[in-house]
């Protein structure tokens, strides 16, 4: 708007990662299959966690829109085969059907390596900025390499509203 200043000092709200975080999120390993990461995301009422590998440390991240890409990529198999396998030859020995595939794939074959992520101290207004720079919807807040917390643009939204109170 004209006339008005929007630097960053007059943006700044007071609030920090640890103060609007879920703590302690739920977060999958690389070897879970699909069909298990359904069901824990749905028991867990969540749509997306970090995915960690044996020693607990953050390796990537999965949601449901990595669900919805596989599952198009499997309805699409299903109805031409021979045209999903010659694109995805590394799948070729899955089975025959979508539960099958669904119970062979792995979150290390669906999770995305490009996390975007935060430590417990950073400034709520930079973890917006993340958020839309990079269109995620979360930000894995992490300690050294192991995920402590998860900002999400809901958590950003209910932190500047509880400001209010």
């Amino acid at each position: 708007m004209p006339g008005r200043s929007r630097n960053k000092e007059t943006l700044e709200i007071g609030l920090l990662a640890r103060d609007i975080m879920s703590k302690d999120p739920v977060t999958v390993p690389l070897e879970m299959t699909v069909s298990q990461l359904v069901h824990s995301f749905h028991e867990s009422q969540i749509s997306g966690a970090p995915v960690t590998d044996a020693a607990g440390e953050l390796v990537g991240v999965v949601s449901q829109s990595d669900i919805i890409r596989v599952k198009a990529s499997v309805d699409d198999a299903m109805e031409d085969r021979s045209a999903f396998f010659n694109s995805l030859e590394a799948f070729a020995h899955l089975g025959d059907t979508p539960d099958e595939i669904y119970d062979e794939l792995r979150v290390a074959d669906i999770c995305s390596s490009t996390v975007y992520t935060a430590h417990p101290e950073t400034p709520v207004m930079e973890l917006a900025e993340m958020l839309v720079k990079y269109q995620v919807h979360r930000v894995i807040v992490v300690e050294g390499s192991i995920p402590v917390g998860l900002v999400s643009s809901m958590d950003i939204l209910n932190g500047i509203v509880s400001l209010r109170d």
